[in-house]
């Protein structure tokens, strides 16, 4: 509103020299005031253009950053394990973590180890043999390809937070 009245005033200024005395001087001593009210309302105006659209920046930012925060945790919730076979198993687990921000990244590969640890255990004390299992990680089996023959189907259609809970079941 400030700078409605200075223009206001400089169109007076204008308006009345233009009514007033044939003195050149006053005519210049006018002209220049107005100028530098002129020039006080665009600097006004561009500082709080200035201010304004940095706030308007930040604010938009923000809402950027808000906005891939919640689209990331939407596409957390909707990453699942695809077990139809070990290639996709280990596809759907690999794109799952890469969702993942790095400290759930870090507890979804303990959980990983802690199920392939479990799946070992559970099947030599039933009579698989630890020795049979050792055998089979010697081979080259990863803990994903262990997980993927034991609990593959189990885990199929499950998000992170689902193979958190089902490890920390199995400790």
């Amino acid at each position: 509103m400030n700078k409605n009245f200075k223009i206001l005033a400089i169109v007076s200024v204008f308006g009345l020299t233009a009514c007033g005395s044939d003195d050149n001087s006053s005519y210049e001593a006018d002209a220049e005031r107005a100028a530098e009210t002129t020039n006080e309302a665009a600097g006004d105006a561009a500082s709080d253009a200035e201010a304004k659209t940095s706030d308007l920046l930040d604010k938009a930012n923000e809402t950027v950053s808000d906005i891939k925060a919640k689209g990331n945790d939407l596409a957390v919730g909707f990453a699942k394990i695809d077990a139809s076979s070990l290639s996709s198993f280990q596809s759907s687990l690999d794109d799952m973590k890469k969702l993942l921000p790095e400290a759930q990244q870090s507890k979804l590969t303990n959980a990983i180890a802690s199920l392939a640890k479990n799946s070992v255990t559970e099947e030599a004390s039933s009579g698989g043999g630890l020795l049979d299992k050792a055998k089979g990680l010697a081979d080259g089996k990863s803990a994903e390809e262990l997980i993927y023959e034991k609990l593959g189907s189990t885990m199929d259609g499950m998000t992170a937070d689902d193979i958190l809970k089902l490890a920390n079941q199995g400790s």
